[in-house]
């Protein structure tokens, strides 16, 4: 799903999910779709100006990714790594499993592919198939995710 707005400025009644030394910091806003179910939309700002967002469905033990976005300037960083991270690990704290979209950007999909190879036990790929003639991967996290902390070398 493509994310079409997203918000300029961090509004005082979202919380605070995880922050980085870097000024890097995700909230939730809890909200409701305009069908009346509920939703949680999250925010990756930079200072004070928003520069992501990932929309969940938390649905009873589960919570589906529906979409993402960081803004171009922003990609390539680390930013949507973190962000993912934070997310999950805010799902799982209030006992969903996380599962991704079903449609992944390349970068997404890096992400998560890297996500399973550190958390090998937490964050599975599971195939699944709707009645397409090619079974699509997701990836699922069961558990606390944990992420090294490292940093890229300049050149």
């Amino acid at each position: 799903m493509v994310i079409e707005t997203m918000a300029e400025r961090i509004s005082p009644e979202w919380t605070l999910v995880a922050e980085r030394n870097d000024n890097l910091v995700v909230y939730r806003e809890d909200s409701v779709h305009v069908s009346g179910e509920a939703t949680h939309i999250y925010h990756l700002a930079l200072g004070d100006k928003v520069i992501g967002r990932i929309d969940i469905y938390p649905r009873s033990a589960r919570a589906y990714i529906t979409g993402s976005f960081i803004k171009p300037p922003h990609r390539g960083r680390g930013f949507g790594r973190f962000f993912y991270v934070a997310i999950i690990n805010d799902q799982i704290q209030m006992g969903r499993n996380v599962l991704s979209d079903m449609n992944l950007s390349t970068r997404a999909r890096h992400v998560w592919e890297s996500l399973e190879v550190e958390n090998p036990s937490v964050v599975k790929r599971v195939t699944v198939d709707y009645g397409r003639t090619r079974p699509a991967s997701q990836y699922m996290a069961y558990g606390q995710v944990r992420v090294r902390t490292h940093r890229r070398q300049r050149r």
